[in-house]
């Protein structure tokens, strides 16, 4: 009997520990996972170690934005992410600007001048139409065109290509002197 009472409890933590967040629909709360885990990341960097190590520039300092490299195996592989379907409705439209500020829970632990540095104002217009440029520029720069160019650039033939064709050529016919290969 005892037995039935520690795996059940034991199957207790397990579930919690699989499902943290609950079981039902409603618990999941990814706001506060994402604020949960910035923050987190954050506290890491500033507060993770007494003698933080030097700061060296790296070859990425002065790039703007940093790519990974596949192979070109790897790069053919499309990539589909989720994007559900009601990611480019607009539902602002008789809005000009959206006022963005901190949780409420936030909030109370914040003075008036930390308050007023937290709140940022944001055009909705302006949001728009950085968003359909961003749009025509993804119709523009179509990935599938610039992997075929980079294939065709990688397969290229260079001058020590074709000097080493023409020795092959001249190997297989026989051409005396040619690598010691003698005609008889």
């Amino acid at each position: 009997m005892i037995e039935f009472f520690i795996y059940m409890g034991w199957m207790k933590v397990a579930e919690a520990l699989l499902n943290p967040l609950g079981e039902d629909d409603d618990d999941l709360e990814v706001n506060s996972m994402l604020d949960k885990n910035l923050i987190s990341g954050m506290q890491l960097v500033d507060k993770g170690q007494r003698f933080p190590p030097p700061l060296v520039k790296d070859k990425y300092w002065s790039h703007d934005r940093i790519d990974p490299l596949y192979s070109l195996s790897a790069a053919k592989r499309s990539v589909h992410p989720l994007t559900g379907s009601a990611s480019n409705v607009n539902l602002v439209k008789d809005v000009q600007n959206i006022t963005m500020i901190p949780h409420k829970s936030r909030l109370g632990q914040m003075d008036e001048h930390t308050r007023q540095k937290h709140i940022k104002v944001v055009s909705v217009e302006e949001h728009n139409q950085q968003f359909k440029q961003r749009e025509q520029m993804r119709k523009v720069t179509d990935p599938d065109d610039a992997l075929a160019q980079m294939r065709r650039r990688s397969r290229a033939p260079t001058a020590n290509d074709a000097q080493q064709r023409d020795r092959d050529a001249k190997v297989e016919s026989g051409e005396p002197g040619v690598n010691g290969v003698q005609r008889l």
